[in-house]
């Protein structure tokens, strides 16, 4: 199965099964620049009320949806394991991930 992984146990998670499945619903180019600070606290604050900071630049935003209930992540646009991030997602698009939490 696909996976997802988190750093940090974010507060946009706490409505989210994490033991459970998630389907990526969206994928969208975004820049740093154009996101208000409230999406920013609401995508990067954690249960510790910190926040992990954002790569500046180009980033891809995806949305992932459980049972009517959905939540957002940023990351950064480029290369990952030798393959380019967003064909990456695209060709992940509709499918199911798995939410690994690495605390």
């Amino acid at each position: 199965m696909n996976k997802i992984k988190f750093s940090r146990e974010y507060c946009k998670l706490r409505y989210i099964d994490t033991k459970q499945p998630v389907v990526l619903l969206a994928i969208l180019p975004i820049h740093k620049k154009d996101m208000c600070q409230a999406f920013i606290d609401y995508d990067t604050t954690d249960v510790n009320l910190s926040n992990y900071p954002l790569p500046n630049g180009d980033c891809l935003l995806l949305l992932f949806g459980q049972n009517y209930k959905t939540f957002t992540t940023i990351r950064k646009k480029g290369a990952m394991y030798g393959y380019d991030k967003e064909k990456y997602y695209q060709d992940r698009l509709g499918q199911d991930f798995q939410i690994v939490l690495n605390l």
